[in-house]
């Protein structure tokens, strides 16, 4: 099966590899790591699966639950360590 990957135009999406994205909380308090789900372009949501504050914590659970080892190589790069400052 393949479905198309659309780019969504959400501002506090940080990062979208496929059927994995990271975005900031509404709050503006940590990042969260969403999964796809839906069988059909209609059907098409995203469900938190979990949430961060210090960037190690992020990469090692989106490593684990994507096995996008690429993908955590680009949000080590764009990512302070915390949430909210000191790079």
């Amino acid at each position: 099966m393949n479905i198309q990957t659309p780019i969504t135009s959400d501002e506090n999406v940080l990062f979208q590899s496929f059927n994995f994205r990271v975005k900031i909380c509404k709050a503006n308090w940590q990042w969260i790591i969403q999964k796809r789900f839906g069988k059909s372009t209609s059907e098409l949501g995203w469900q938190s699966i979990s949430y961060h504050r210090s960037k190690d914590s992020l990469m090692r659970v989106y490593n684990e639950k994507t096995g996008d080892g690429m993908g955590a190589s680009v949000l080590d790069k764009m990512l302070p360590s915390h949430f909210g400052g000191d790079s």
